[in-house]
Order: C-alpha cells, then sequence, then structure tokens
C-alpha cells in the first residue's frame, strides 16, 4: 500500500484547467487505485517530497493540472500547466523545484525552476558579470588592434628605410666613374698639346709639323670637327 503525500497548500497556479482546455490537453487527475494515467508522475513528484518507501502525491498544489495528450501510436504526452507566467512544464522532473520552493513555505526565498523569473538582485549581478565581460573584450580587441597596428608601421617603416637604402646605393654606383679599360691589343695614338706664347720665341720656331695659331699650337693631323 503507497504512502499517500498531500500537495502543498501554497500555491501561485492559475488558470490550469482552462490552458489545458483551451490547448485540447486531456487532464489526468489523481485518482485512489493501481492503474491510472499519470501515476509514474504523481510518484515522481511525491519522492522529491518524502523519499522514503512506497509514496505517492495525492494531487497538485491549486491551480495546477498533469494533462497531456495520447497518440494513436499508444504513445502519451504529459505536461504540468498553471504557472502564472503561461508557460507549461514538459515533465513531472520540470515541476520538482517549483513543488519544493511551495512546500518550503518561505515565500522570501527564490525559485529554482526554468519557469520563474530571475531574483532582481540576481539579474543585476548577472547584468554586471556581462558587462564586465563586454568591458574586457572590447579592451582585448583594442589592444589587438593597436598591436596590429603597430605592426603595420614597422613593416611599413622598415620598406621605407629599405627603399632609402637602395636609392643611396645606386647614386653611389652612378657617382662612381668607371674606368675605362684599355685592351693590350688596342693601338692608341698618343696626343700632346703644346702652348706657345706668342709671339713665340724665335728658338721654338721653326715647328716641324704644327700650324701656328695664336697661343695654341695644334698637330696638323688634328681633326678640328
Amino acid at each position: 500500500m503507497p504512502k499517500y503525500i498531500s500537495p502543498p497548500k501554497r500555491s501561485d497556479g492559475k488558470h490550469g484547467e482552462e490552458l489545458a482546455s483551451k490547448m485540447k490537453y486531456e487532464i489526468f487527475p489523481f485518482c485512489y487505485g493501481d492503474n491510472f494515467e499519470g501515476k509514474y508522475c504523481y510518484q515522481i513528484l511525491a519522492k522529491c517530497l518524502d523519499r522514503l518507501g512506497d509514496v505517492i502525491l495525492s494531487g497538485l498544489p491549486k491551480g495546477y493540472v498533469l494533462a497531456g495528450k495520447r497518440h494513436p501510436s499508444g504513445r502519451v504526452e504529459r505536461y504540468i500547466l498553471g504557472h502564472p507566467s503561461g508557460k507549461i512544464y514538459r515533465s513531472a522532473k520540470g515541476f520538482i523545484p517549483h513543488l519544493k520552493w511551495l512546500q518550503s513555505r518561505n515565500k522570501n526565498s527564490i525559485c529554482k525552476c526554468t519557469l520563474c523569473p530571475v531574483n532582481p538582485h540576481t539579474i543585476a549581478s548577472q547584468r554586471t558579470i556581462k558587462n564586465s565581460k563586454r568591458v574586457l573584450q572590447e579592451k582585448r580587441d583594442l589592444t589587438q588592434q593597436r598591436s596590429s597596428i603597430s605592426m603595420v608601421n614597422n613593416i611599413k617603416m622598415k620598406k621605407s628605410l629599405k627603399r632609402e637604402q637602395d636609392l643611396l646605393s645606386g647614386q653611389q654606383e652612378n657617382t662612381q666613374a668607371k674606368r675605362p679599360e684599355i685592351k693590350s691589343n688596342s693601338k692608341i695614338r698618343l696626343m700632346e698639346y703644346v702652348y706657345i706664347e706668342s709671339p713665340p720665341h724665335p728658338k721654338d720656331l721653326p715647328i716641324p709639323d704644327y700650324i701656328d695659331i695664336p697661343d695654341l699650337i695644334l698637330p696638323t693631323n688634328h681633326c678640328l670637327n
């Protein structure tokens, strides 16, 4: 014989039956007996309140209902409806944290179920943490951006210095005159320029093979063109 546990007297359930009717769900109420639809769900909920022996919850808190729909294949979907938010618990296990919160009778405590809103202090704390993470990420991005800019500037500076060095090197090569190489088999005709005073001294005359030009005497075979 199972031990029957009464549901918590405290409840925040609202319009569970109306929501089930609106969604065309079949309601699975608690029944005293061995076989009824949803018995396993009532057993799971009872064990979260009293783990000793064979226990079963004799109903849900006021305003809540166990409902669902049957499929031709025999599978049955079961949900718990009645949460103030209008949302649905998709399983009996999902309703356990809220059931414990109702059983505690502590209105100042925080329900940890997935449907209840988070405590305002917790929300503020989460926002602070989120903002801190965002600020840290922005600082990391800014540091990375500055590092990338510095790297690009260093590369540009190195390229600029390289170009300047290449230009200076090219100018030095251009300024250095290359002496022509004289081949050993090439014929070179030596010429001399003789400067003579005008008029020339009698001892300097006559000069063979030269034409007398004022201030300059050139060889007769010199090409003036």
